[in-house]
């Protein structure tokens, strides 16, 4: 049998030297093995961190940059951005910076490191160059259509909350026209009702109610002795949101009393309520139009005990790409009246929809469509289609005030959520934002209603509001991809 401790003691030359040959040949392969293991692993370590930093080029942010006399200073911003992205990834050759080569639709990251293989200089190479190289897309927001639907109730009014929104929803607007994408964003401004543009009075989906006089005996007033009076503090709700104001208190204050008659006019400053259910959820069948109101009614017409106003906020924007149009609409939002989520939801789908009744037309593909809902409270009305409130309010349906305690409208809720099925089953991406939303059903309402869990926010001061619409701006970016 062949003996392996014979053979190496055998003193014969030639046995030997060619025993140290196999010796040294395997060596050199395991150790060529070796080397190739590394240099793949090392290569493919590379490519990971080169594609991580393109990715980081392609999506920095170079909003501030305008025209292309800013084209070195993206390229430095995009620059530093992969730069620090593959040395966190490990990127270690201290002779060799990353390369980057931009174009007006993509970035090239490519970079290089040196490495001595183990048997380099018996192969002639002491030193061999590994490299990597990846290009990517640039990151942009892709042509889409965005209803913002904001609350404008009178809690909004409180506390630098109305000033918080504005300069959310400007944040977004300056990031769309940004892009250079000629995204189209529209603006629905709710409380319990909405008020639609000049152009609707005309237009064969609204029934406009006619103006009229009414003479109506009103009783004045008429200090005879002003009395003792102070300031205090008073607690008021205001759409279901406590807040404390000065009032001015007298004891002893006397007074004359007076009727005169006072002409009232009524009369339709583009404030609409809704159709009867289930209308009231459709963008569709206008045949049934959608009933305008008239600003205010008479006590003795209604046949209340005061009058009835309609307030609404400011109109509503139809889709456009005039961005300062949009920032001046929005700089001009107001608060008023009470909360009726539903009215936000269903004009915003009335907004984005290509028929009656703003005929929001797309050109040429259909766009990604997507509803942005904000709001700071509950729903605290709901629709009333009892015959005293048609009688009295003369808007067949009224949308009224709930009296329970606490003041939440469960049919309101469950109106909110059908309507936020029905338009996510249309295609339309609904991020919800829950802003200082203490009631914990109303906060479950507006998760359920975003389209995922990451588009609903739940912001609990106005600096996390702003905070919310720039994520909002920057997850609205189209997913970059790597070209090679």
């Amino acid at each position: 049998m062949w003996n392996l401790t014979k053979y190496v003691k055998n003193d014969d030359g030639n046995v030997a030297v060619m025993f140290a040959l196999l010796v040294t040949m395997l060596g050199i392969v395991v150790g060529v093995g070796a080397d190739y293991s590394n240099s793949v692993r090392l290569k493919n370590s590379l490519q990971s961190q080169v594609d991580a930093a393109v990715l980081a080029a392609a999506t920095a942010d170079v909003s501030g940059i305008k025209d292309d006399t800013g084209r070195g200073k993206e390229k430095k911003i995009r620059s530093e951005a992969a730069e620090s992205v593959i040395k966190a990834n490990g990127f270690s050759d201290q002779n060799r910076r990353p390369e980057i080569t931009l174009t007006d639709s993509s970035v090239t990251v490519r970079a290089e490191i040196e490495y001595t293989p183990f048997f380099g200089k018996i192969l002639g190479k002491e030193v061999m160059t590994i490299s990597a190289e990846s290009e990517s897309g640039l990151g942009k927001i892709e042509p889409i259509e965005i209803v913002l639907a904001l609350d404008n109730t009178n809690s909004m009014s409180v506390n630098g909350k109305m000033d918080a929104l504005k300069a959310g929803a400007i944040s977004l607007i300056d990031a769309v026209e940004d892009s250079n994408s000629d995204s189209k964003i529209g603006l629905v401004p709710f409380a319990k009702y909405v008020r639609v543009p000049d152009s609707a009075a005309t237009e064969g989906w609204l029934d406009v109610p006619a103006e009229f006089v009414t003479p109506v005996p009103y009783t004045f007033a008429t200090v005879v002795d002003e009395g003792t009076c102070a300031s205090e503090t008073r607690t008021r709700l205001e759409d279901g949101v406590e807040e404390e104001i000065l009032v001015n208190v007298c004891e002893g204050r006397t007074y004359t009393f007076e009727v005169r008659d006072v002409d009232v006019t009524s009369k339709w400053e583009n404030c609409v309520g809704t159709r009867p259910p289930p209308l009231s959820e459709e963008d569709g069948s206008y045949s049934t139009k959608v009933p305008g109101l008239l600003d205010r009614i008479p006590y003795t017409v209604a046949g209340t005990v005061l009058d009835v106003y309609a307030r609404c906020p400011d109109e509503i924007q139809p889709m456009s790409t005039d961005y300062e149009g949009l920032r001046n609409a929005v700089n001009n939002l107001f608060p008023t009246d009470t909360t009726y989520i539903p009215s936000g939801l269903i004009w915003g789908q009335r907004v984005l929809s290509p028929g009656l009744p703003f005929d929001n037309q797309s050109d040429g593909e259909p766009k990604r469509q997507i509803m942005i809902l904000m709001t700071d409270g509950e729903n605290t009305t709901e629709i009333m289609q009892d015959a005293t409130s048609v009688a009295a309010y003369k808007s067949p349906p009224y949308i009224g005030d709930v009296e329970t305690d606490p003041i939440i409208a469960p049919e309101a809720n469950a109106v909110t959520a059908r309507l936020c099925s029905n338009l996510k089953a249309d295609g339309i991406e609904i991020y919800t934002i829950a802003f200082q939303v203490d009631d914990a059903n109303t906060q479950k309402l507006l998760r359920d209603c975003a389209s995922a869990i990451d588009k609903a926010f739940t912001p609990d001061t106005n600096d996390a509001l702003i905070r919310e619409f720039e994520a909002i701006s920057r997850s609205l970016s189209e997913e970059v991809r790597l070209i090679r």
